[in-house]
Parts: C-alpha cells; structure tokens; sequence
C-alpha cells in the first residue's frame, strides 16, 4: 500500500481468466493474497494461500447461485469487483462468463460476511456472524447473454 492511494483502494477490479482441467461443474471460485512488507533488514511475506501454514487470515469461498458446466480446456473468464462499505470491509461484484458461449452468471456478495471452515489445529477462531437465516446469495443472479459488456450489469445492487 505504500503507492496506493485511499481512493485507489474504494474500487479495486480484478480480471481474471482460468483454463479448466478437467469437465465439471464449477460452483465458484476461491480468493486470498499474499502481502510483502519490506522492512530495512528483512522481507517479510504474509500468504493467506491455502499451500501455506495457517494464519487468522483465510481463503474466500466466492459462489455462483447456479453452477456452470465447464468442459476440459474451456476458459472461463470474468471480474471480481471489490467496493469498498461502511462495514470497513468490502463488497463484492462477481461476474463469470464462460469463453466462446453467452453463459455467464453475476453473485454479489459481501466480503465481511464470508463463513470460514478451519481446516488446521492452528486455526484463529471463526467468525462471530450469525448464520441462522442468512440468504448468501441475496441478490445473486445467473443471464444468458450474447456479452458481457451487452449485460445490465450496472442494475445489480449491493
């Protein structure tokens, strides 16, 4: 962050591509990173990956409210949008569209409400978030489109 602006940090957009391995459904995708702090002696690197030890940081769970059929070497490409809210935290545009096709789908989410499933005996102590009656996918929606930029994506509410 020490070239990042306040305001660079209110609207942070992600693109991303991934080729898949094998045919599956796919249901979403996971998140983390990983942060260097360069200090005057040493480099210090916090991964929050799930291929390292645990940390009270963990991988997000970004679900689609209805999977999509992926085949073997299809691409699937999309955006992750992060706004910044009040929750000191962030929220989350999600749309997915698989390569060559006019399938896609869009999840809005919130980051501070994320449910963590610890994994490791070193494990922070969860999140105090009541999920009794929680809706994850809100106001989640899945469009077949011929685009994505020819989708109303501007009509999804946080």
């Amino acid at each position: 962050f020490g070239k990042d602006t306040k305001e660079s940090l209110e609207t942070i957009i992600i693109p991303f591509e991934f080729e898949a391995e094998s045919t599956a459904l796919c249901h979403g995708i996971a998140a983390w990173f990983d942060v260097s702090f360069n200090g005057t002696k040493q480099e210090v690197v916090l991964s929050t990956s799930p291929h390292t030890s645990g940390t009270h940081w963990y991988q997000c769970r970004l679900l689609f409210k209805t999977p999509i059929a992926i085949n073997a070497t299809q691409k699937l490409e999309g955006t992750i949008t992060m706004k910044a809210n009040s929750s000191h935290s962030y929220d989350i545009n999600l749309k997915v569209r698989l390569s060559g096709t006019s399938i896609e789908t869009a999840s809005n989410l919130h980051l501070q409400d994320q449910m963590y499933h610890y994994l490791s005996s070193s494990a922070a102590a969860g999140s105090t978030t009541d999920y009794t009656n929680y809706d994850y996918y809100g106001t989640s929606e899945t469009k077949n489109t011929d685009s994505v930029n020819g989708g109303n994506w501007n009509s999804y509410h946080y």
